[in-house]
């Protein structure tokens, strides 16, 4: 199933989000996101939540995805509302409410809108896949933990940071921080900062 992993939607990339020279490239200004959605509208893929997917359903479903957890979620979020579609949100729970990063009011927000608010991890390891197995529970755990703390319910689906190496999503993810976790890739794409994921779930 296709999926689009974007990060901070906004035309300030002091404004959301980490600031390193890393995350400069997979931030994406406004008037160019809304040619990526007006895009995906001109297909017959249609947005979906990975807890609703239907596969006997006509027609392809596409994942939308936001890392981290910055401040323009609520932005991307509306305006994937607009259309009548709904994204997935992943937080980096150590940095809710820091500057540029979302507060609980803000996760709270996203997830009454009825978006899916997952776990991005905890820290936000900078390459995630040279972490030990236990290192990588550690993370998921403290992040799924806090996020049902917050939300008053099990943290769903996450992808992991950096999770666009294949070798790293083949390989099995640490017990018992998830139940599943399987590689999606997308099958096109607008041009940007898209890029393809790693899924899991918890328990």
């Amino acid at each position: 199933m296709p999926a689009f992993a974007y990060h901070d939607v906004t035309d300030d990339a002091r404004d959301s989000g980490f600031h390193g020279a890393g995350a400069l490239p997979f931030k994406l200004g406004r008037a160019a996101f809304a040619r990526h959605l007006d895009a995906i509208a001109d297909t017959a893929a249609r947005p979906g939540l990975v807890t609703a997917i239907d596969p006997p359903a006509p027609g392809p479903t596409l994942l939308l995805t936001f890392d981290d957890g910055g401040a323009s979620a609520p932005y991307a979020g509306d305006e994937l509302c607009r259309r009548g579609w709904r994204g997935h949100f992943f937080i980096v729970t150590g940095r809710i409410g820091a500057r540029a990063f979302l507060d609980a009011a803000g996760i709270k927000y996203l997830r009454g809108c009825g978006h899916v608010v997952g776990s991005h991890s905890d820290s936000h390891p900078h390459i995630f896949r040279e972490q030990t197995a236990d290192q990588m529970a550690t993370e998921w755990r403290t992040s799924r933990d806090r996020l049902a703390d917050l939300l008053g319910s099990p943290a769903p689906p996450r992808p992991s940071p950096a999770a666009t190496s294949r070798r790293w999503c083949s390989r099995r993810p640490p017990r018992p921080a998830f139940s599943m976790s399987s590689p999606v890739s997308p099958r096109w794409r607008p041009s940007g900062s898209a890029r393809a994921g790693c899924w899991a779930g918890f328990p």
